[in-house]
Parts: C-alpha cells; sequence; structure tokens
C-alpha cells in the first residue's frame, strides 16, 4: 500500500500542468490572505486618513483653490495637481502622526521625515506656505 502511495506522489509531481496549477492556486490562496490579514487593513486605515483631510483641508489647500479663479485657464490643471499633492501629503502626515503619536516635528525632520517636519519640503508651516507662493510664481509665467 505505501508504495502506490508513493508512486501516485510521484506521478502527481512529474504532471507539469498539475504542479503549475497547483502553484497557482496556491499563489492565490497566499495573495488572499495577505490581503484580508493586513492589506484591507492598510487600505481602511489610508481611507479614514484621506477622509479626515478631506473633511478639514490644510490652509496650503485652502490657498491655492482660493487662488485657483486667478490664474489662467490653462493652469488650472497644474493648480489641481498641486491641490491633490497636498491632500496626499497632509494624509501621509497624518498617516504617520497616527502611527508615531509621540514624534513630534523636530523629531521627525531630525529623521529625515520631511512630511513630520517644518522644514521646506513639509507639510504645514511656513515651509509649506512657502512652496504654495513658489509654485504659484511657476504658474505665473
Amino acid at each position: 500500500m505505501p508504495e502506490n502511495q508513493i508512486y501516485e506522489i510521484s506521478r502527481m509531481m512529474r504532471d507539469r500542468a498539475a504542479t503549475q496549477k497547483d502553484m497557482r492556486d496556491a499563489s492565490v490562496l497566499l495573495s488572499q490572505f495577505f490581503q484580508d490579514r493586513y492589506l484591507s487593513k492598510i487600505k481602511q486605515a489610508v481611507d479614514m486618513s484621506q477622509s479626515s483631510v478631506n473633511a478639514s483641508p490644510p490652509d496650503e489647500v485652502r490657498l491655492l483653490n482660493a487662488l485657483k479663479p486667478f490664474v489662467s485657464p490653462e493652469r488650472h490643471a497644474q493648480v489641481d495637481r498641486m491641490v491633490n499633492m497636498m491632500m496626499t501629503m497632509s494624509a501621509v502626515k497624518k498617516m504617520s502622526s497616527d502611527l508615531n503619536p509621540g514624534l513630534t516635528r523636530d523629531a521627525g525632520e531630525a529623521a529625515g521625515n520631511p512630511v513630520a517636519g517644518s522644514g521646506p519640503g513639509a507639510v504645514g508651516g511656513r515651509g509649506a506656505m512657502m512652496n504654495v507662493f513658489a509654485l504659484l510664481a511657476m504658474l505665473g509665467r
């Protein structure tokens, strides 16, 4: 009886199409496991952060939206891209602060995290406002 089982297993493993199908099935199961266990929770956190930022946009976004009527219509798409970029950066900053509640703005900047810092690439504060004005100056050209 054990000899028949070994023969059957050997025959199954030599069947290339069946082995490939088994590997694809295993890959799908593993992918679904990670989707259910991790990725869906990450997506939920991203969605919550994005909703929070959408409900209360940063000052820079409100400024860009207020200034949009004063730039030429052919530049509106650029303003929209800047708004989307600022909203994304704000959502990332919110997620970062939610994940690291003890991380201060200065500590984040010192750690090389420009989103958490207050330098020229930071979201919020003087650095972000300077970026908005620089981008608007570029639009005016």
